[in-house]
């Protein structure tokens, strides 16, 4: 105002992108991308390459006749990155729904040999057995994980409830305790003080951790 200037256009110095609704879309779908669903999409197209069916003509066939959402976009960008004159293991390794580089890799291998259905199929094959181990893990410590908690919910309990009857008992009495008594006393009197802290600080870590173990490259060193 003072350099007599006028201001010909006003723009938001905050990041839009931050809030746009296709960023949130993008990582939904992203998180969705599970090895069943690359496992189911591997298959389908391996069939109809099998029979014949050109590579476009395929992804075209499967686009029309998902009934799920989330296949219909990736194939549509895939089918998308076919039309700008990428080979599919370009298409699926670039882009928002790319798939693993192990995975684009071999597809790149098949390509070049000619014998792309069978690598899909066999592919495919493998993550249908990924997910069965996975399931299999899972299902194992299942028992474990709830021993663990259960013990750990039994403890705190005591320690919290049962302990502090025990020392009011002891200190009416001015009686001596031993070492061992007076350390389990200290760690019920820390429960007690800071108890949701370490639980608050416990749940933090765990998000913490199945974020990072999200990424492959930490998931590999674990």
């Amino acid at each position: 105002r003072k350099r007599d200037l006028i201001p010909l256009e006003i723009t938001s110095e905050i990041d839009e992108s931050l809030f746009s609704v296709d960023k949130f879309l993008k990582h939904f779908w992203r998180r969705r991308f599970s090895s069943i669903a690359i496992g189911m999409i591997l298959r389908q197209l391996s069939t109809l390459l099998g029979a014949g069916v050109p590579i476009h003509e395929a992804l075209k066939l499967m686009i029309e006749q998902s009934e799920s959402e989330f296949q219909k976009r990736v194939l549509s960008e895939w089918s998308a990155g076919l039309l700008e004159g990428k080979s599919i293991s370009e298409a699926v390794s670039c882009g928002q729904f790319k798939l693993p580089e192990d995975i684009a890799a071999a597809m790149s291998v098949a390509e070049q040999t000619g014998h792309l259905d069978k690598v899909l199929e066999r592919l495919a094959d493998e993550q249908e057995r990924r997910l069965d181990n996975q399931k299999t893990l899972q299902s194992a410590l299942i028992y474990p994980s709830l021993l663990i908690v259960t013990s750990i919910a039994v403890l705190v309990f005591v320690m919290t409830s049962i302990v502090p009857k025990v020392v009011a008992m002891f200190e009416s009495q001015h009686a001596q305790l031993p070492l061992v008594t007076k350390i389990v006393m200290a760690t019920s009197s820390f429960l007690i003080d800071y108890g949701v802290i370490l639980l608050a600080l416990l749940l933090m870590f765990l998000a913490w951790l199945s974020i990072i173990l999200r990424r492959p490259h930490f998931r590999l060193r674990f």
